[in-house]
């Protein structure tokens, strides 16, 4: 009981202009994150150090047959690795060696850090999926504005990854750059060759 009262007062008419007016000034007031090309965030550049190991974790990882360790840790260097998201000025694809990887490579190679990354800029795309002249374009840019050094191209099997040699080859003459290309094919189980 008494817990409710209801009081009768007087109140100034509804503003409008003057609710409008105070929304804009308190979004005005709040500081706005900082959104990358195309509004998405997982699009601002990175670049950071490739994980490395010291000796005491080297020592320590299981080593496989060939007596190399297993496990070396992250070798990303970048962000991001989407093709169509990476620009052709990003500071690490100048004079980089790029490892341009079709979408299905890192899960298909169990040691895609070691055996592929590792010392490389990695840009990823699918020669199926994506849209070839907008890949060919931008491959073509990145080609003659941050001159690589050498180009890896990891592909599957499969023979819809074939196209991706056409996508280089075609951004290469494009760009009028002369880039040594090395051929990586990756069986469905994990084999390298090439």
């Amino acid at each position: 009981m008494g817990a409710l009262r209801i009081i009768e007062r007087e109140a100034e008419d509804f503003d409008e202009e003057a609710v409008h007016a105070l929304l804009a000034s308190q979004k005005a007031a709040k500081p706005q994150p900082a959104q990358a090309a195309g509004g998405c965030p997982s699009a601002r550049l990175q670049t950071f150090a490739p994980e490395a190991l010291s000796p005491c974790q080297a020592a320590n990882q299981p080593a496989q047959l060939g007596g190399t360790a297993a496990v070396t840790g992250s070798q990303l260097g970048h962000w991001p690795v989407q093709l169509r998201l990476v620009p052709p000025t990003a500071p690490f694809l100048k004079g980089a060696d790029l490892l341009i990887a079709a979408d299905c490579v890192p899960v298909a190679t169990p040691n895609f850090h070691r055996d592929l990354l590792a010392g490389r800029v990695v840009l990823l795309g699918c020669p199926k999926f994506d849209e070839i002249e907008g890949a060919i374009a931008k491959l073509a840019e990145i080609f003659a504005t941050a001159q690589p050094k050498s180009i890896t191209m990891a592909i599957m099997e499969v023979p819809c990854c074939g196209n991706m040699r056409h996508l280089v080859r075609e951004a290469l003459g494009r760009s009028g750059r002369d880039i040594p290309v090395r051929e990586v094919v990756v069986s469905a189980r994990g084999e390298l060759s090439g």
